[in-house]
């Protein structure tokens, strides 16, 4: 008997449950949220470090300023078409689904774990900013307090040598 699935049952003719587009994450976020941290990647660039003079960050010298450092990173994270996968041409943004009560429990924590996502890396940046921020302020203040005591022996020198 044709349409009859195993064990007997007749599968039922048509759609049981409408379709529904879900809306995408709001991925723009990140790169809001990554903006306000470049200080911290100059920073990092003008070290010198164990990269080559040449080397690239997500297509970025390294002398680039942080803006433009964390804006090419952030771009990278967020292309569609990253890992080998292509977007298609005129796909629809978010995720096409039967609107049925898993699928709709499935976007629900989707949405809490972004959401947790998101105020868990903010609080870690604003953790580390505050950390190394103060770490940073007492570099500038020791590198201040160097050129000091530098300036001051120069100073010295320069005061033997005139009494000779």
């Amino acid at each position: 008997a044709e349409g009859i699935g195993p064990f007997g049952f007749q599968m039922p003719t048509g759609r049981q449950f409408p379709s529904r587009q879900w809306s995408e994450l709001p991925v723009q976020d990140l790169a809001n949220l990554a903006q306000g941290y470049d200080r911290f990647v100059v920073a990092e660039a003008g070290g010198g470090g164990e990269a080559g003079a040449d080397a690239t960050e997500g297509g970025v010298p390294p002398s680039s300023s942080g803006s433009a450092r964390v804006a090419a990173v952030v771009a990278a994270v967020l292309n569609p078409e990253g890992e080998g996968g292509e977007a298609e041409a005129g796909a629809p943004a978010g995720i096409q689904s039967l609107v049925t009560t898993a699928h709709r429990q499935v976007v629900r924590a989707r949405d809490a774990a972004w959401t947790r996502f998101m105020s868990n890396l903010a609080a870690d940046l604003d953790r580390l900013s505050a950390q190394y921020g103060a770490m940073y302020e007492a570099e500038e203040r020791w590198e201040a307090n160097w050129q000091g005591m530098v300036a001051d022996l120069v100073r010295d020198n320069a005061a033997d040598e005139t009494k000779d």
